[in-house]
């Protein structure tokens, strides 16, 4: 067996990566197969909202409140996943972040208000 790095547990099960494959439990990945990526929103301990993109959402819900994700929610945690959105690629994942970042809170709201 690789090397492989735990990044936490989802539901039992420990979350793995081991360079070109992942692992959750007794279920492999082979991640040279086109990759989905997906674009979300968690809520802060604060109320505030932080947007960005992954490919494993467990993983990277693990790692923020972790405090091994955006260094500016770090402060913030623990964090919840309140949207999600899924693309083909990651240049269409980070189109659609930068549209949702760049707007006011209050259009962010009214969207996840829309979307729930």
């Amino acid at each position: 067996m690789d090397k492989a790095t735990v990044f936490g547990t989802v539901d039992g099960s420990s979350i793995l990566s081991r360079g070109t494959s992942a692992a959750i439990g007794d279920l492999s990945v082979n991640t040279n197969l086109k990759m989905r990526w997906f674009v979300y929103i968690v809520k802060c301990l604060d109320r505030s909202l932080y947007t960005g993109i992954t490919t494993n959402l467990d993983r990277r819900i693990w790692q923020h409140n972790n405090k091994l994700g955006a260094k500016s929610i770090r402060g913030k945690l623990p964090v919840k996943l309140i949207y999600q959105e899924l693309w083909n690629s990651r240049k269409e994942a980070a189109k659609r972040e930068r549209e949702i970042k760049g707007w006011k809170r209050e259009e962010k709201l009214s969207f996840l208000k829309l979307n729930s």
